[in-house]
């Protein structure tokens, strides 16, 4: 069985350690993601390759052999999908429905996806479906997403189940395999994008994605307006307290996507951001010294959407003192300076 591996130049936690980012270890449905000094680590034999981690890192630092990158849509509207653990048939195979992305489900929407079809052996004992993820995880997000955009989508789910499968045996299984397994740390892969150095910020291939299709869907809602800020809702990106903020910039120098910048003129102190190319790995909330940095929804839709500089903060007569001032009173975990 096939195991995810990472990129560990594009992985927050692989490069900077401090990063807050644990989309991927909550994702799994079995624990089998953790942290480790600092550093990703894999329970191999609790690793069930269902593709949950994969569809939600920000980063794009995770592969998985199988999981496909966008849906087959058939030119009638029809879709069907076929988990791992399904009678053999037709229908595209997913290692689960938890593999399913929002780019994924916007892009079926994109493709005019009328009719979806779940194919699965029964989600009730499932290693991949443990109490804490409702069984019909993926038809509310993509009735979430059509009630957004208006569309209309019917969804339906058929068990096949083989007869030499036993869910529960082998959720008890995964259990034990868990409990007795030490975790290794995660398989690193070379990371084969280029790189341009002289580009003044990164937008990770998830995200255009992203930006693209709502880009091309959200013009066809019924209320515009409202469907936006509806889309938009669960995006995440930093926003400044200006009576706590110090000016010392470290956000801005940290960011691995260089989503943030920050200049001094004169008396006056000023970030901006690209919320786009924001991933929330909550780096510059780590970092800060001054605890100024939380996390909210953009602040202006259409320069989200068309990837535009935004002035997040602007400061008057702040003293701009040395990062180490900051750093040197702030208690850090060993882990931080272990790179």
């Amino acid at each position: 069985m096939t195991t995810p591996k990472c990129i560990g130049r594009r992985c927050a936690r692989s490069r900077h350690i401090s990063s807050q980012c644990d989309a991927c270890i909550k994702a799994c449905p079995m624990g089998a993601l953790q942290v480790e000094s600092g550093r990703l680590s894999l329970i191999e034999p609790a690793c069930t390759a269902c593709g949950a981690c994969v569809s939600v890192c920000p980063m794009d630092a995770l592969e998985l052999d199988g999981v496909p990158e966008r849906l087959n849509v058939m030119p009638d509207g029809s879709c069907q999908l076929r988990c791992s653990r399904a009678m053999a048939g037709d229908g595209q195979a997913i290692g689960c429905q938890h593999a399913l992305s929002e780019e994924m489900l916007l892009d079926a929407l994109a493709q005019g996806v009328k009719r979806i079809t779940l194919v699965t052996a029964g989600c009730e004992g499932c290693p991949n479906q443990p109490n804490k993820i409702p069984t019909d995880a993926s038809e509310q997000r993509f009735k979430a997403w059509q009630a957004t955009l208006g569309l209309g989508v019917t969804i339906s789910r058929r068990i096949e189940v083989p007869q030499d499968v036993d869910g529960g045996r082998r959720h008890l299984l995964g259990i034990v395999a868990r409990k007795a397994a030490a975790p290794k740390p995660l398989e690193t892969v070379e990371d084969t994008t280029p790189m341009d150095p002289q580009a003044p910020f990164h937008l990770t291939k998830r995200r255009r994605q992203l930006i693209t299709l709502l880009r091309r869907l959200l013009p066809q809602a019924h209320n515009q307006e409202t469907a936006t800020k509806d889309a938009l809702s669960h995006v995440l990106v930093p926003r400044f307290d200006e009576e706590s903020c110090t000016a010392c910039g470290l956000c801005a120098a940290v960011c691995p996507n260089k989503a943030l910048s920050a200049k001094t003129e004169g008396d006056i102190f000023t970030i901006v951001a690209i919320e786009a190319c924001c991933t929330g790995c909550g780096l510059c909330t780590d970092i800060c010294t001054a605890n100024a940095v939380t996390f909210d929804e953009p602040q202006g839709t259409e320069a989200f959407l068309r990837g535009r500089p935004i002035v997040k903060m602007t400061a008057r007569n702040k003293r701009r003192r040395s990062a180490w001032d900051g750093i040197t009173q702030k208690d850090f975990s060993r882990a931080f300076f272990n790179r």
